[in-house]
């Protein structure tokens, strides 16, 4: 089993130019969860998007709730939803496991469906 490191997943896996949000606090998160689920799981990025849409249906969830504790919570899960979508994409490239076209689909169509919640 090959180990991955920190550097290498940013090398692998960083795009050249992002959105501020992604690079100062999306990024540094989600490259220290992709090197520990790459050497110690076998998760594969399709199963990480089917977590990705289920926080973002938690998110969406509760911001249809609309009291201040429940928007609180679903920015959390909002972002903990984006960590994972970024995630799926970095261990797919780290490991050349991505998805096939309808899978593919179906992570792009996950993270524009948690986008509009």
């Amino acid at each position: 089993m090959t180990s991955f490191t920190l550097a290498e997943v940013r090398e692998r896996t960083y795009k050249r130019r992002d959105a501020w949000w992604t690079v100062f606090l999306v990024d540094p998160l989600a490259s220290r969860l992709v090197v520990w689920t790459a050497n110690r799981t076998g998760i594969t990025p399709n199963q990480i998007t089917f977590g990705a849409g289920v926080l973002g249906a938690g998110a969406a969830v509760c911001f249809a709730l609309a009291s201040w504790p429940w928007l609180v919570a679903g920015a959390v899960l909002f972002h903990l939803s984006f960590v994972l979508d970024c995630m799926d994409g970095k261990i797919a490239r780290l490991k050349g496991n991505g998805p096939s076209s309808a899978l593919g689909w179906t992570s792009s169509s996950t993270a524009s469906g948690s986008s509009v919640a």
